[in-house]
Order: structure tokens, then sequence, then C-alpha cells
């Protein structure tokens, strides 16, 4: 084969266009398959009515608005068991929920108590102060659990309801 007879810009022309219709594919492939099944089967998860998917290079942001849900940590575990993405992709899940001043008013006050037992390790205390001033508010219902990873907090106000999860690490 002789180099005189290839013509060398269509060589090039079409290894460019190549590329280019690869990199297509694929970030087609990110988008319609890998994001619209996660957000599909975070969506089949009982309390969840919204997931905004908003990626950037290195980063997923979920941002999932919350119905209210019977176990805050319970279906927090079923989100993340449900994100199956690289390892090389850092994953951030962000809780939307339907708060008002009050439930706001209620949860800065309750920080303290929560952020002195993360300090402090002594959770069976935070549980009973808790008890305590969640009762005096009058609120129709909260909750407070915990695991090995985070501190789940929900607080409910007639139709409105709050949710905090607090990284224990």
């Amino acid at each position: 084969m002789k180099i005189k007879d290839l013509r060398l810009h269509l060589i090039i022309f079409y290894t460019c266009l190549f590329l280019i219709l690869l990199l297509a594919g694929h970030e087609v492939y990110e988008r319609y398959y890998v994001q619209h099944s996660l957000v599909d089967k975070i969506n089949s998860i009982a309390g969840v009515q919204k997931v905004v998917v908003i990626k950037s290079k290195e980063n997923l942001t979920l941002n999932i608005t919350l119905g209210t849900v019977d176990d805050l940590n319970s279906t927090y575990q079923q989100i993340k068991n449900s994100i199956v993405l690289p390892k090389k992709i850092k994953t951030e899940i962000k809780l939307k929920d339907k708060r008002n001043n009050r439930l706001s008013n209620i949860w800065n006050e309750s920080k303290f108590i929560i952020y002195e037992a993360l300090e402090k390790g002594n959770f069976t205390k935070m549980k009973s102060d808790l008890k305590i001033m969640m009762g005096s508010s009058g609120l129709d219902k909260w909750e407070v659990s915990i695991d090995n990873n985070n501190i789940y907090v929900g607080m409910y106000d007639g139709s409105n309801y709050l949710y905090e999860i607090i990284p224990r690490k």
C-alpha cells in the first residue's frame, strides 16, 4: 500500500467524526439510560414524590422531594441502596421536605441536644431530652433514629414535615 494513495485529510476527518460520535453516544447512554433508570428506581420508593438529578464532572446530586414517610431511616437506606454507580462518581443526596417556620424553629432548638450527643456520645440522653422537648412543642408526631452513619430526625406539624439527616462522622 502506497502512502501517496492515502488521503490524509479524509483519514483525519473520519477519525474525528468517529470520536465525536463515540463521545455523543456515551453522553446519551449516561443521560437516558443510567440517569433515567436511577430516577425510576428512586421514584418507585414509597414516599418519594420527585427526583431531580444534577450532574457535574465528578459529582451527581440527587434532589429528592419526600412526602410523609413512616420511617425516615429505612426510606433513606432504600434510596441509598438503589444508587448503583461507579465509585469514582461522588453522589450527594439532598432531601427536600415541607417545613414551616414552626418546624424550623423547633429544629434549630433541637440541634443543641443532637450535636452535644454527637460530641459526647450520649445518645440515650439525647433521646430522652428530645422526648421532653418535642413533647412540650405540640408537634403531631416526631421521630429520631440512629445507625452507624447518621442520626435521622423527622418532625410533623399538620400537613408540614421536616426531615434532617445528620452524619455521625
